[in-house]
């Protein structure tokens, strides 16, 4: 399974607790429970992508937008969340509500100003960006997403994007456990897999370096030493985030990132977990 793919398709997977209600400070409605944990599952996106990911947000700013929501599903779409050289970038959001907690399990953003970007990144859906790459012009994408909120009960509102998004770890938990073992099990299984296409018979001792994360995080990433080979691992089931299927199955989708920056590997050594591993392809 392709993860940038997966990641698309499941970005963001993040759950809030319900709160009280608030005013926009665009003079919109009046924020509902339900509201404001879809903002703050759209703004621990912004700050888990703006960390990790491609993420070009300006930080402290407050923008207009969007909402419809059924209760169970909800759609957010954004004007300008990205205004920089001569581009202007909207993003559209889809989630899902459960228990009073909201989940971004799809995040897709669009060049609106229609200068084309040039990019080394393979481009997945025109239309659209992942992490780690631009948005395209050229689609008609866009039109049919933010038309969706012409009709229908629509709700207009604020979204604050935080001032800073440096990561901050919760405690260990039971939970975050069967995680981090499941992330390692995956990864053994990877290069086990690696080292028997290659031919080899021998234990070869290597250091996994497990970039820190939450339980609510979409994914994580993985770095190998020595050779400096990272992997992206996606660590929730994107239509039910409760269901712990991965966990069950005992192996998470993950891929080799081709050409990871010296940015991110820096990073995932600055908050990495790091475990000695052995590798033995063939059983004795």
């Amino acid at each position: 399974m392709n993860l940038r793919l997966f990641v698309i398709e499941s970005t963001a997977l993040f759950m809030l607790m319900l709160c009280a209600g608030t005013t926009s400070a665009y003079g919109g409605d009046v924020d509902s429970g339900d509201t404001i944990a879809i903002k703050k599952a759209v703004t621990s996106w912004l700050c888990w992508d703006k960390y990790w990911g491609w993420g070009p947000y300006e930080l402290g700013r407050l923008l207009p937008i969007k909402i419809k929501s059924d209760g169970k599903a909800f759609y957010v779409w954004v004007d300008d969340l990205v205004v920089m050289d001569q581009v202007r970038m909207a993003a559209f959001y889809e989630g899902r509500m459960k228990d009073g907690r909201a989940a971004v399990i799809l995040r897709e953003a669009y060049d609106l100003s229609g200068h084309p970007r040039a990019s080394t990144k393979k481009k997945k859906k025109e239309g659209t960006f992942e992490s780690g790459g631009p948005a395209v012009t050229g689609s008609s994408l866009p039109q049919q997403r933010s038309e969706m909120f012409d009709t229908g009960l629509v709700i207009h509102t604020d979204l604050a994007i935080p001032t800073d998004c440096t990561p901050h770890y919760e405690a260990a938990t039971q939970e975050k456990d069967l995680m981090m073992k499941t992330i390692i099990k995956t990864i053994k299984d990877h290069l086990t897999f690696s080292l028997v296409k290659k031919g080899s018979a021998n234990t070869t001792k290597l250091k996994m370096v497990i970039a820190n994360f939450n339980v609510d995080y979409p994914s994580t990433y993985v770095l190998i030493e020595p050779g400096n080979t990272v992997y992206s691992v996606a660590l929730h089931d994107a239509q039910d985030y409760d269901s712990h299927l991965f966990e069950r199955e005992g192996a998470y989708p993950a891929d080799v990132d081709e050409e990871p920056s010296a940015e991110l590997v820096s990073r995932i050594k600055k908050n990495g977990i790091v475990k000695e591993i052995n590798i033995q392809p063939l059983s004795k």
